[in-house]
């Protein structure tokens, strides 16, 4: 029987009060097999289609991989979160929540690894989680929280 529990590194919050709770479309998310790969630590707003596509099509071992999604960048942005390359699964981030405050947009991102005890494949992942959502007027800074994964 194995059972799972977490460690958490909480981050920093100022008591700011969240003026509205943003919307996102999921792009892209690290699932075994997924053919995107972005091999550095990310954490970043993409505005444009060039931007993406730079992103999407950096160089890895895959030979063929789908071409980056059209994106309306007059009217929205992706958000990207990733965590780079790893040693095994059990890795994962994701943006939990897209948050309108008073002076900026806030990004929620929660990075988890595996703790003592877990079984993972030993392979190498590149955890990531690309979101859209519409284009705001305020600038945009991610709050990242980590998390370690405890098995037994």
């Amino acid at each position: 029987m194995t059972s799972c529990g977490e460690t958490e590194e909480e981050f920093k919050s100022d008591d700011v009060k969240v003026l509205n709770t943003i919307t996102f479309e999921t792009i892209s998310k690290d699932v075994m097999g997924n053919p995107i790969m972005i091999t550095e630590e990310t954490l970043v707003a993409v505005q444009s289609q060039e931007a993406l596509d730079r992103l999407w099509n950096a160089p890895t071992a895959l030979l063929e991989r789908p071409s980056a999604p059209e994106i309306d960048f007059e009217n929205y942005i992706l958000l990207v979160a990733a965590s780079g390359e790893r040693p095994s699964s059990g890795y994962t981030i994701e943006i939990e929540t897209v948050e309108e405050l008073e002076d900026v947009i806030r990004v929620v991102v929660r990075n988890s690894e595996p703790g003592e005890g877990c079984m993972n494949l030993t392979v190498i992942t590149t955890p990531h989680h690309i979101v859209k959502i519409e284009r705001p007027s305020k600038n945009i800074v991610f709050n990242v929280s980590n998390r370690t994964n405890h098995c037994t």
